[in-house]
């Protein structure tokens, strides 16, 4: 799984510009709206985190197939089997490997809430 240097400080940068546009347009100055700041901020990439594991555990495959294939045969008008591009459901799952990339959000929205906790108890 590992997590990858690169997304890490990428996610981090992005988390930090969250935090301050959030924290800027709350008008909450205060640890009140510091500690809200980061837990939505943490939400957000927990929200993101589970779409990236829904997506790694193929939740998406079968829609995304659905309709590459009714657009196919939207444009052909007359499908079958040996002029179809896209081929069997079984052939798109085995074209198409996701990578595991989620573990990095995961770590950034539990050290984003942890933080919001942090910050928040200080009240």
């Amino acid at each position: 799984m590992g997590i990858q240097k690169k997304n890490m400080v990428r996610y981090g940068i992005s988390a930090a510009l969250l935090v301050s546009i959030l924290f800027a347009v709350r008008r909450e100055y205060s640890l009140l709206g510091v500690s809200d700041a980061f837990a939505i901020s943490g939400l957000m990439f927990m929200i993101l985190a589970l779409f990236r594991t829904a997506k790694y555990m193929r939740f998406y495959d079968l829609p995304i197939y659905g309709f590459k294939k009714f657009v196919e045969i939207w444009k052909v008008k007359e499908p079958s089997r040996k002029n179809s591009k896209l081929g069997n459901y079984g052939d798109f799952v085995q074209n198409y490997v996701h990578k595991k990339n989620y573990a990095e959000a995961y770590v950034l929205a539990a050290a984003l809430l942890v933080t919001s906790y942090a910050v928040g108890s200080l009240l």
